[in-house]
């Protein structure tokens, strides 16, 4: 027991020594920013609104200790400053200190000391909870809130009192307050303390009076107590089931902060309506996978840690039918899983369901403890403990970017993993660093727009086809990486006869019909020679949606080749839209065209500050054979009924017109 203890203590000191490490090094990931501008300006304002910013609608008061924290290093244009992103990290690893007496408390609950001290030692090697701890998000604060209400839920089953019904009001508020999916685990854990304890009716009655009560209080404090017991209707709402239930019962007062009720709403709005692309081994798609979260777990956990959790499940189930405490832990797990895996279409990191881990590790703490015997115990968990760091120790710093040893090979990491199960932007300044530590050459593109001849770096999620488009399919399939730079950046060296082709086989273009009514142009006529460079130098800034249109007409077949040296715009080959490219400046696209006429839309972005000279310059050029190149604007009520152009504006100009 004391050597055991020792080393879950060890262990849980080296994982929040890991977190701290990441949470100085590596960079600011992708909403990061977001959870702390929104907590610093509650905390300054008490403004609570959702509607200003992209993904302000899932950001919770739990990071206002983050945001007021970092202000005490931040000086004006120093956000990057490392100090500045440890001040504000800093809180998570608190976090993350909690939630492993949380699962101690949990595991002791469901199996004595023992169990508690494996526990926490399990937890301590799970690499998904370090890298969380390591980020302002809402997983590892909502993680351990989940641990501690589920603890306090049985511990109220067991002992029942009111101070311990009043801890697991307070945990569920505190778990509401970290994240909106807790309206999921308040049933459940209530569920565990209160469903068919045996207690007298009217004192389980007070009891969970109490329970509500606290979690109230601590969910209406966090929001400082505002817009409390507002109409239902006095809200502008963006799901269907909220407009609903406003349009029957508008009157009716929310006992609820307003805020914490529109961020439900507008979490479930953006998560049906948005066109998410999800990824799982390697392969993307616009719709939910149910198996997403099972393989997150399968590919992100230890491989000791996963063959003792499969392991203990038969125990587990059989313990089940004769002890609730047991039984409603899996119904939370199960429940939760199930939902996640079938009704919530955000699938973009196995971090949504990251509040399982801490349960699990309890739960198999418990099967570990009283089913195993004692001479094996120790022995087994020294192996887990060994074959668990070697796999996490060279992930060290990055513990975003973890992946188990059946993720294989580790440069090619995007045919398994992508967005923040691997790439959350971590890496987006320092992969320089582990380039330079690698001897890894500095003259590649970085992210290019599309595939180049030549070395490409290309981070994890898009070559793994995040970024719509999914530019670098062809690469993906066929093309072996020769190196990566810090787990998330991809080295592609492209031959001649690679690109060669990548453009035969995925950017090869037919004529495109009508064309040669719209464009004016022959492919019959005399040709230009190969390299003859034709400039496209619009004056004015657009407004709404100008529709300007690049025609190419080539006689033998050629390769089109458009470059961007001031401004930006979308190239839309007219008859393949799915291989609409963004060009920014610097950046270049190539196609190969088949004989005859093409056209292709070209989209300008408008510069977001109007008192801003509006400047684009693009370059177009027809290369291997001659070919004739003409750019002109054309009203959408002036192109051919039905045709390629007509349909494509028809749908932008709906879309996007102001």
């Amino acid at each position: 027991m004391r050597f055991l203890g020792v080393l879950a203590i060890c262990c849980a000191v080296e994982s929040l020594v890991s977190a701290g490490y990441a949470a100085w090094d590596q960079g600011w990931t992708t909403d990061e920013r977001l959870h702390l501008a929104w907590s610093r300006r509650f905390w300054d304002s008490g403004e609570t609104e959702r509607d200003s910013a992209d993904r302000y609608d899932s950001k919770t008061p739990i990071h206002v200790p983050n945001a007021v924290l970092s202000r005490f290093f931040e000086q004006p244009g120093d956000e990057d400053e490392p100090m500045v992103r440890f001040s504000a990290r800093v809180p998570q690893l608190v976090w993350l200190a909690l939630l492993y007496v949380a699962v101690g408390a949990l595991a002791g609950r469901l199996g004595g000391p023992l169990a508690a001290r494996i526990g926490v030692l399990f937890a301590s090697l799970e690499p998904n909870l370090v890298a969380h701890a390591s980020v302002v998000t809402t997983d590892i604060a909502f993680a351990a809130a989940t641990a501690l209400a589920l603890w306090a839920a049985l511990s109220c089953r067991q002992q029942p009192s009111t101070l311990k019904a009043a801890a697991l009001g307070g945990f569920i508020g505190l778990a509401l307050t970290a994240k909106f999916s807790a309206v999921l685990l308040t049933p459940l854990a209530m569920g565990a303390a209160f469903w068919r304890t045996g207690d007298e009716r009217k004192r389980a009655g007070l009891r969970v009076l109490v329970c509500v009560s606290c979690a109230w209080l601590a969910l209406a404090g966090a929001y400082g107590f505002g817009r409390l017991f507002k109409p239902l209707g006095s809200s502008n709402w963006k799901s269907n089931l909220f407009q609903a239930l406003a349009s029957r019962a508008g009157r009716f007062p929310v006992p609820l902060p307003m805020a914490f009720v529109e961020g439900v709403d507008r979490s479930r709005s953006r998560d049906a309506l948005v066109d998410w692309i999800v990824v799982t081994l390697g392969r993307p798609s616009h719709h939910p996978v149910w198996y997403f979260f099972l393989a997150g777990w399968a590919l992100k956990t230890p491989i000791s840690l996963m063959l003792v959790s499969l392991a203990c499940i038969p125990w587990l189930l059989k313990q089940a039918v004769k002890r609730p405490d047991i039984s409603w832990l899996l119904v939370h797990q199960v429940a939760t899983l199930l939902f996640f895996s079938f009704a919530f279409r955000t699938q973009l990191g196995y971090r949504f369901v990251l509040m399982l881990v801490p349960i699990t590790c309890a739960l198999i703490a418990a099967a570990v403890s009283m089913s195993t015997p004692p001479k094996w115990v120790m022995p087994g968990l020294l192996l887990v403990t060994a074959t668990s760091l070697a796999e996490t120790v060279p992930f060290w710093g990055d513990p975003l970017a973890f992946s188990n040893a059946v993720v294989r090979p580790k440069k090619a990491a995007y045919r398994f993993l992508a967005n923040s199960d691997i790439d959350w932007n971590q890496n987006r300044d320092r992969w320089v660093k582990f380039r330079n530590a690698a001897g890894l050459p500095d003259n590649g593109a970085l992210n290019p727009a599309d595939l180049r001849l030549g070395l490409n770096v290309v981070t994890t999620s898009r070559v793994a086809g995040v970024i719509p488009g999914d530019s670098f399919r062809w690469a993906r399939e066929n093309l072996e990486p020769t190196a990566v730079a810090g787990w998330t950046h991809h080295y592609f060296d492209v031959t001649e006869e690679q690109y060669d082709r990548f453009l035969e086989e995925a950017r090869r273009l037919q004529p495109t019909p009508d064309a040669q009514q719209i464009c004016g142009l022959s492919a019959d006529a005399p040709m230009d020679a190969p390299g003859v460079i034709t400039r496209f130098q619009p004056a004015t800034a657009p407004a709404g949606v100008r529709i300007s249109v690049l025609c190419v007409a080539t006689r033998k077949g050629a390769d089109v080749a458009a470059r961007v040296e001031r401004g930006r715009f979308d190239l839309i080959p007219s008859g393949r839209p799915d291989l609409k490219t963004y060009l920014p400046p610097g950046e270049s696209v190539m196609f190969r065209l088949e004989p005859g006429v093409h056209a292709f839309a070209i989209v300008e972005t408008p510069y977001r500050r109007t008192s801003l000279a509006y400047e684009l310059n693009a370059a177009f050029s027809v290369e291997r054979h001659g070919g004739l190149v003409r750019i002109f604007q054309i009203e959408l009520k002036d192109l051919p009924p039905g045709s390629e152009l007509a349909r494509w504006f028809g749908a932008q100009s709906a879309a996007n017109l102001p």
